[in-house]
């Protein structure tokens, strides 16, 4: 088998992977998360290959970005469905929060409300246990 072949198996197989990870971990991960998680799988993955997948699978609307304000880019699967997020302040993970409370309620007169993200922050369970 040439080298060609040798790296897109390798590449399919890190993708693979990584999307692995995030079905199992089934929340937002930041690419470090994400790389601690994939080694332990699969040694040899590096983060270059990591940003590579997250870059691909954005791409094909497999994941989108979470943005948590002034913390790395999280990435999540795109499962379609309006949702929001917690943010556990102890480790630094986020979870997806369902359901929505009636925002309309706090939009200004006169104004048409397009979208919204709420997030929630504090202790996740784990670290409130631990």
């Amino acid at each position: 088998m040439n080298q060609n072949m040798n790296n897109m198996k390798r590449k399919t197989r890190q993708r693979e992977i990584i999307k692995q990870v995030f079905q199992v971990e089934s929340r937002p991960l930041n690419p470090m998360e994400l790389l601690g998680l994939a080694q332990s799988r699969l040694s040899g993955i590096s983060l270059a290959t990591v940003y590579r997948a997250i870059k691909e699978l954005v791409e094909t609307e497999w994941l989108i970005t979470v943005e948590m304000p002034g913390m790395a880019l999280y990435y999540e699967i795109n499962l379609h469905r309006h949702h929001h997020h917690f943010f556990c302040y102890s480790c630094s993970k986020v979870f997806e929060v369902e359901g929505c409370v009636p925002v309309e309620t706090l939009t200004p007169k006169g104004f048409l409300l397009e979208s919204h993200e709420i997030i929630l922050s504090g202790q996740c369970s784990a670290c409130m246990q631990g």
